[in-house]
């Protein structure tokens, strides 16, 4: 039998094993061996002709089944259990029955559940070219399965006294529930018992914050380890309750290499279980070494520590909306007088006449005359337009027009720019049109401003077409450009992407119209409430999962904009005034989205740049469109005020001498969000008396120091180590310091990221 280790090697290689390419066993070794029990098409073929297999690893010792995992790596990325094995060895000869079940990835099975499969095999090696072949016939749920074996046998590796072992376990939801992230678990095994423990959530890669736990209750028995664990409820849940904690009962697997098991998680508050326990099912690997070291020292920048602060705050002296009281979500009807009187400085005149130019090219008196006649598509495919063409944001810039005027011909032109939005005209970006926008990515935008014309405007509107309006919302279901439907329990968290990703903050935008709506006559209270929770329960993720600490994001800086821009500031500033929530004050997370580009700008050329490390745009800061513009106009709300007096100073200074908008540049909510958050009255202040000079975003492991903010000549230091979650676009220049200064930039690789 000197080749009878080829065939298990290859397919556990591929499995992600690491083996050793020892000498074959003899032929009475197969007793003492690691089996591969391949079902080859047990899903069919892939789209490519591949064959969708399921591989089985099977270890037995003195001829006796002892454990065994499984993967199909083109049905998804876990590791499936074998929950019941009645399997004979007779020399060449295995057969018999297994009752496996097939465990959940992040994808597949789109409804999260675990599959069930009863097969009968019966195979032999031959004992020429010593590989598996046979039959199996079985039940893949409920359905009637059969085919031939793959496989072989290979030598058991025994030298794994000192170990560490990984498992990245998918939580899987409750039928119709949001998406969770992987619960990373990992384990110190030596001296034939476990040693430490440790565990934390990852999205796409990580964890990227972790704790230790007592491993005192956890059983080593050979290759398998048992147990209930107990962790901080914040570990799991990142915006959960701080008194609550996690039992995680815990069985890991380990055939050679691979590494695989499941955990319940429940959780308990004073010992009491809360609600029904989570399952996690996943893959992982095991390597050599390590299983001694105690993993607390040293420690990276932020340690096992568990984070317990509260993610807001209750604003004083709220009061909830009543039902059909608007205006709510950026301001209160309260608040209107001293919104009249702002429009009559200075400051309020340009931005409302911003607002006119962006309406219809000159005066904001009339519908504008040009339309985007571009088909809608995932990909933005419109010609260049001056100021004035229409948008989705149309009725939200004509009803504030109407809130500060008092005039009702504005709630008029509101109500038919969202008509015109119903009846199917495009935006002047051919992604975000209300009939058909361009994708998931893009619907809590378009929502959210027929949301804020809904606010602006509802005392003004006949009770119908208000009354119509919120339905639109509440039952937004979509055809998108890209393929599918989208509706708002979509939306809400059961996309699949990741907080790193920069689709999760622009899904989060919707959250901002349902605060419009809700409550208000003809809607369904119950249904926006569980909607409002799931989309509110989303936001600590981002600003824990994506951005970071001090502002840096997972995908680079023009990602950012995308979450930030496009949904997640407009609904902190709705939280805040529609819920009495306020996320800004209680940590630096939300702060620094904004404060970030302080540290950075830095005028070259005369317009507002930045040191750029992302995979698109480019290091111009001021741009257009939905995504490349708003921070400053979002930014003076949703930042403290010590610091709007630096942000003006940097919008005077490194941004109006290019070009003078607000930060409304093409959208007209843009500088309705200008208007409503300028700090009018308040005197410019240099940086440099209220901003630290170097910051570290302790999550990504990004850092920018900066010597001062006076012009080009400015010196400004970056570097990213990349050590947070991670999304599907990859930063670049990882470990390079970008050095801006006395008009130059340098770079310089660090080797540390």
């Amino acid at each position: 039998m000197r080749h009878l280790l080829r065939p298990v090697v290859a397919v556990l290689v591929l499995a992600g094993c690491a083996l050793t390419a020892s000498a074959a066993p003899a032929a009475e070794d197969s007793r003492n061996a690691t089996w591969h029990i391949g079902l080859p098409e047990l899903w069919g073929k892939d789209d490519r002709g591949e064959s969708r297999n399921l591989d089985i690893y099977a270890v037995f010792e003195d001829g006796k089944w002892a454990r065994a995992v499984a993967t199909a790596r083109r049905f998804n990325t876990s590791i499936h259990l074998i929950d019941e094995a009645d399997v004979k060895l007779d020399g060449l000869n295995v057969a018999g029955r297994l009752k496996v079940t097939l465990t959940p990835d992040r994808w597949v099975p789109k409804d999260g559940r675990c599959i069930h499969l009863d097969v009968v095999f019966d195979g032999k090696l031959d004992p020429g070219d010593l590989r598996l072949s046979g039959t199996y016939t079985g039940k893949l749920g409920g359905q009637t399965v059969k085919g031939t074996l793959m496989g072989g046998a290979g030598p058991t590796e025994t030298d794994w006294d000192d170990a560490v072992w990984t498992a990245s376990l998918n939580q899987v939801t409750e039928p119709g529930g949001t998406d969770l992230p992987m619960v990373q678990v990992t384990l110190g095994v030596a001296g034939g018992k476990v040693q430490w423990g440790r565990t934390g959530v990852a999205w796409r890669r990580g964890p990227h914050r972790e704790c230790l736990f007592d491993v005192s209750s956890l059983t080593l028995d050979g290759a398998t380890i048992t147990g209930t664990v107990t962790v901080p409820n914040r570990i799991i849940h990142v915006g959960g309750d701080p008194k609550v904690v996690c039992e995680v009962d815990l069985l890991m697997h380990r055939v050679q290499g691979l590494n695989g098991g499941r955990a319940r998680i429940t959780a308990k508050r004073d010992g009491k279980t809360l609600g029904n326990p989570t399952m996690a099912y996943g893959r992982g690997s095991a390597g050599r070494g390590g299983g001694k070291l105690d993993p607390s020292a040293p420690k990276p920048l932020w340690g096992y520590e568990v984070d317990n602060d509260p993610w807001w705050v209750a604003v004083e002296g709220f009061k909830r909306p009543e039902s059909g009281e608007h205006p709510r979500l950026w301001f209160r009807k309260a608040d209107i007088p001293a919104l009249r009187k702002k429009a009559g400085t200075e400051t309020g005149k340009a931005i409302l006449a911003r607002l006119r130019v962006l309406l219809n090219g000159s005066d904001g008196e009339s519908l504008p005359s040009v339309f985007n006649t571009t088909p809608a598509d995932n990909h933005d495919k419109s010609p260049k337009f001056k100021p004035g063409v229409f948008t989705t944001w149309h009725g939200a810039g004509y009803g504030f027009l109407h809130v500060v005027t008092g005039e009702k011909k504005y709630a008029d032109l509101a109500r038919e720019a969202v008509g015109l939005c119903f009846d199917g005209k495009m935006d002047r970006d051919n992604r975000y049109g209300w009939a058909m926008p361009g994708t998931a990515l893009r619907c809590g935008s378009i929502i959210t401003a027929i949301g804020l014309a809904h606010d602006f405007c509802y005392d003004a509107w006949p009770e119908d077409f208000r009354r119509k309006v919120a339905l639109e919302i509440q039952n937004f279901d979509k055809e998108v450009a890209s393929g599918g439907r989208v509706d708002l329990k979509h939306l809400a968290g059961r996309t699949g992407y990741p907080p790193s990703s920069n689709h999760y903050g622009a899904h989060m935008g919707a959250a901002t119209a349902l605060l419009a709506i809700l409550g208000d006559p003809g809607t369904d209270t119950n249904v926006l409430t569980e909607r409002l929770a799931e989309f509110e329960a989303n936001l600590p993720r981002i600003l824990a999962h994506g951005f970071g600490d001090h502002g840096w994001y997972s995908e680079g800086p023009h990602p950012s904009r995308v979450s930030a821009n496009c949904g997640m500031q407009e609904l902190l500033a709705a939280l805040r005034c529609a819920a009495g929530r306020d996320y800004i004050t209680p940590r630096a997370n939300t702060q620094w989205i904004t404060l970030r580009w302080i540290m950075e700008i830095v005028p070259r050329g005369g317009k507002p740049s930045f040191p750029s490390r992302g995979t698109y745009g480019g290091e111009y800061f001021d741009g257009e469109g939905q995504s490349h513009s708003g921070e400053i106009a979002y930014g003076f709300g949703t930042i403290g005020e010590q610091y709007k007096p630096a942000l003006l100073w940097v919008y005077e200074n490194f941004v109006k001498p290019d070009r003078h908008h607000y930060g409304a540049n093409t959208y007209p909510h843009r500088a309705v969000a200008a208007f409503v958050n300028w700090p009018v009255g308040a005197e410019p202040v240099n940086p440099g008396t209220v901003m630290p000079k170097a910051v570290a975003d302790t999550i990504h492991g990004y850092f920018v120091s900066r010597n001062r903010w006076k012009d080009a000549d400015d010196v400004v230091i970056t570097n990213l180590l990349g050590i947070g979650p991670e999304g599907y676009h990859r930063v670049k220049d990882g470990g390079t310091l970008h050095i801006w200064g006395l008009g130059t930039k340098c770079y310089w690789k660090t080797g540390l990221g």
